[in-house]
Formats: C-alpha cells, sequence, structure tokens
C-alpha cells in the first residue's frame, strides 16, 4: 500500500467551484429568506437577476433551486406591496391610495 500523501490533518484543498460566488451564496440561502422582510426578498431577485444575465454558462443544476428561490422572493414581495397598497388605501381611501409614478430623469 502506498504511503498517505497527507500528514496529520492536512487535508486537500477543495477543487473551487466554477459557479460565481454569487449564485452558490443565493442558492444556499434558499431556506433563510425572511418571509417579512422586502428590502431581502428584493435584493434575492435582483442578485438573482444579475446572476443569470451575466452567466456565460448557464448551470442547469443550478437552475431549478435559483428560480424556486427567485419565486418565493417575488412572492414575499408582492404581498409585502399589497399590504403596503392596502394599508394606503384604508387610510386614504381607494382613490387617493393610488400612487402614479411619474418618470425620474
Amino acid at each position: 500500500m502506498p504511503p498517505n500523501k497527507y500528514q496529520g490533518d492536512e487535508m486537500p484543498k477543495p477543487i473551487p467551484s466554477a459557479q460565481p460566488k454569487a449564485a452558490q451564496e443565493s442558492v444556499e440561502s434558499l431556506e433563510t429568506l425572511d418571509p417579512a422582510s422586502f428590502n431581502a426578498a428584493y435584493e434575492v431577485l435582483r442578485r438573482n437577476a444579475e446572476l443569470l444575465r451575466d452567466q456565460e454558462e448557464l448551470d442547469i443544476d443550478r437552475l431549478v433551486p435559483l428560480v424556486e428561490q427567485s419565486m418565493q422572493a417575488y412572492r414575499i414581495c408582492r404581498s409585502r406591496l399589497d399590504a403596503v397598497r392596502l394599508a394606503l388605501e384604508s387610510r386614504l381611501g381607494p382613490d387617493e391610495g393610488a400612487v402614479v409614478a411619474e418618470p425620474s430623469d
């Protein structure tokens, strides 16, 4: 049997993933998305869109988890926006609560 080339606690270094770090973090944090945080969910959507846009080669193995996470984040954002709209309508009335976004220069 050949001698062990690793001494003591020394272990081989892991091979770095070809996937960008943002993609790894994005998919790995799927379980930790706070359903009450619009900002966190919006950041996930922004980061995932950027990741998909910037990839030269799509990583099929991470696509489904990435899409699932994005859908979860979208539902959180949509729910929070709906809650804010309803709160504004209840305080201001349905016509006054409507916000029309003006294009900014």
